[in-house]
């Protein structure tokens, strides 16, 4: 029996109701399986593995949004450490075949390499959750912990729904996935839209993956007031609903 003790974490955000977050957590494990949770006091001081997370924010899953390495470039710590994984479904063998294949990394090798759950051989099925949806229809994944609500959702070329080409391949990459605050009023998107630098113009017109954005927001029913993207600053819907019709509203 093996086991792990993850200590000293700022925060461990468990996402349930009862346990809420917990300042300078820890978490004991035995076979890759929680046994404990809490605060780092209350918890075993030893393990045959320990982790001091000082200073970092322990998940327990994270909502991958689309396949190119530098999105998807981390996803073999989290699994080696049995975080759930929420992507695309058209994205899982290839991550169970390619991406978490257990062959030896020997140039630099990362924590997968060392500790690998073998999940091709377990009875524990990996942690991996998908969401569905080919490149013409939307579907959606929710996580909640009773006080809010995060929704995924699959990225929609609109160029066939739309009649338009000019539509063509604006979602990025077919498996893209978007994620939103209903409460917050905040979306975030990877590599679809990204506010300009403080002070830089904005564009003089959308481009193509903007569009593509705009469209799905409006289809989705979304009330957003925040944009957040995976590269660049927060920006306010305002901002971004100029570049369309006057600023005029997408709800």
């Amino acid at each position: 029996m093996s086991t792990l003790l993850i200590k000293n974490a700022a925060l461990v955000a468990t996402m349930d109701t009862a346990l809420g977050d917990i300042p300078d957590g820890a978490i004991y494990c035995q076979d890759g399986v929680i046994q404990q949770i809490g605060a780092a006091g209350a918890l075993p001081r030893t393990a045959d593995e320990v982790l001091d997370l000082a200073n970092h924010i322990v998940i327990p899953g994270l909502v991958n949004t689309h396949h190119h390495m530098d999105h998807a470039g981390g996803l073999r710590t989290y699994l080696s450490q049995g975080t759930t994984v929420v992507t695309h479904e058209s994205n899982r063998q290839y991550y169970l075949n390619i991406l978490f294949y257990p062959a030896p990394r020997t140039l630099q090798p990362d924590r997968l390499s060392f500790y690998n759950p073998m999940y091709m051989i377990s009875r524990r099925p990996a942690p991996i959750e998908t969401v569905g949806g080919e490149s013409r229809g939307t579907a959606t994944y929710v996580v909640a912990d009773g006080e809010r609500m995060l929704q995924v959702f699959h990225v929609q070329d609109m160029a066939y729904e739309l009649g338009d080409p000019s539509y063509g391949q604006g979602n990025h990459s077919e498996d893209l996935l978007m994620a939103f605050l209903p409460k917050e009023k905040i979306l975030f998107n990877a590599d679809l839209y990204s506010p300009p630098a403080q002070g830089a113009q904005p564009p003089a017109a959308p481009t193509t993956t903007m569009k593509t954005l705009h469209q799905n927001i409006r289809k989705l029913k979304l009330d957003v007031a925040q944009h957040v993207p995976s590269h660049g600053r927060v920006g306010t819907n305002d901002e971004f609903m100029r570049m369309f019709d006057g600023g005029a509203k997408t709800n």
